[in-house]
């Protein structure tokens, strides 16, 4: 039986069968792709002298295993790597490092990387074979530098590797973002509250103001207890005095008619006295 031929879309990617794409990695969780998307902590970020005296940003290789074990968990990652001879030298080792991620699936994506560096000799000795330092550090420290370039590819200690990308980004989104808007209630109390376009053109609607959630509700409580009381005052039954004629609340009344048996207002009951 033939196997199918593959398709290829205009930009030369292989067009994969909704059957086959069921088989790949699953969407990452909100959980995973905020951790991946976190600036590095400073704390973790060293600093190193490269070639032409310049100072370079990385991160320890235990801070990217570590984030790949919280993120995916133990299971959920695993890595290789080889010797690239034809990249190597006497003076320069060469490691290709394949970082796979997988899902609860079993499906999984790879992500590949080179990484080298300087091979390490005995103090005042010819640079030759027989004076390496340590064979198997120049090769840890060489998939070392592989592996976190290829956990880069997926997004862990992305603005150490390319802070460029990162910067431009920020000021994209800067530029594109409106001014912030800030609570008007906030601000006469020294506060400064920002609240979303959506949240101040409600409120501004409603109530004149541009309110946060906080003092939107503290501006409900008031409208609510100010609508109560007006009610409360407009369907009082009023009721007159005995002595003088004078309009007098309920409340009052009843009072009097306690004391003195019938309803007198606040100056005639003091004369009833």
């Amino acid at each position: 039986m033939a196997k199918d031929k593959k398709k290829y879309d205009s930009q030369g990617r292989e067009i994969i069968p909704l059957k086959q794409q069921e088989e790949l990695p699953q969407q990452l969780n909100p959980i995973q792709l905020n951790e991946l998307g976190a600036k590095t902590p400073r704390a973790f970020i060293k600093q190193r002298k490269g070639r032409g005296g310049g100072q370079f940003d990385y991160v320890e290789i235990g801070y990217v295993i570590d984030k790949l074990n919280r993120i995916f968990g133990p299971l959920g990652w695993d890595s290789e790597s080889e010797l690239v001879p034809e990249l190597s030298t006497e003076l320069f080792v060469t490691v290709k490092a394949t970082l796979t991620i997988k899902d609860h699936k079993g499906s999984f994506i790879k992500k590949q990387a080179f990484g080298g560096v300087d091979r390490k000799f005995f103090k005042n000795k010819p640079h030759i074979p027989a004076n390496y330092v340590d064979i198997a550090d120049d090769a840890k420290s060489a998939e070392a530098d592989a592996m976190k370039k290829a956990a880069s590819k997926f997004g862990v200690a992305f603005d150490v590797f390319y802070p460029d990308v990162i910067r431009i980004k920020e000021l994209v989104v800067k530029e594109e973002s409106p001014a912030p808007f800030t609570c008007d209630r906030c601000k006469k109390l020294g506060k400064e509250t920002t609240i979303t376009e959506q949240q101040a053109k409600m409120t501004k609607d409603f109530f004149g103001f541009k309110l946060c959630d906080h003092c939107r509700m503290e501006a409900m409580k008031y409208k609510a207890e100010k609508e109560e009381n007006k009610s409360s005052k407009t369907t009082e039954k009023m009721v007159q005095c005995k002595r003088c004629s004078k309009e007098i609340s309920e409340a009052q009344a009843k009072y009097s008619k306690k004391m003195f048996k019938k309803p007198l207002c606040k100056e005639c009951q003091k004369k009833e006295k």
